[in-house]
């Protein structure tokens, strides 16, 4: 079954009761959704990236620890090697963000 929601609303822009009738009848999560936009900071992809996974937990716990695929793309930075021209601007999570060799970026200390 696919649900449709808002991911970055509190339990999906579910009420309380469907987040619960929900989660009494899932048996697997596969947690695909998330936001993407190099223009825009971190800030503005919090609440779907980092407040729509934790739905997805809290789903899979008040689902009795059910089985949870979670995918996330590793390339959403602009390489200057490929797109010379992108500007993102300053946030205080890109500096961690190191050059992949042949483009992308992987998370770093």
């Amino acid at each position: 079954k696919v649900v449709v929601g808002e991911i970055g609303s509190a339990c999906w822009g579910l009420s309380e009761e469907a987040f619960a009738a929900l989660a009494a009848q899932t048996s697997a999560i596969i947690h695909l959704a998330g936001l993407v936009h190099l223009g825009k900071g971190y800030s503005v992809h919090e609440a779907a990236n980092v407040g729509g996974t934790l739905a997805a937990l809290r789903l899979a716990f008040e689902a009795g620890g059910v089985r949870t695929v979670y995918a996330s793309t590793t390339d959403v930075l602009p390489s200057p090697t490929v797109m010379p021209e992108a500007h993102v601007p300053s946030d205080p999570l890109l500096p961690r963000a190191l050059p992949l060799p042949g483009g992308g970026a992987r998370e770093g200390g």
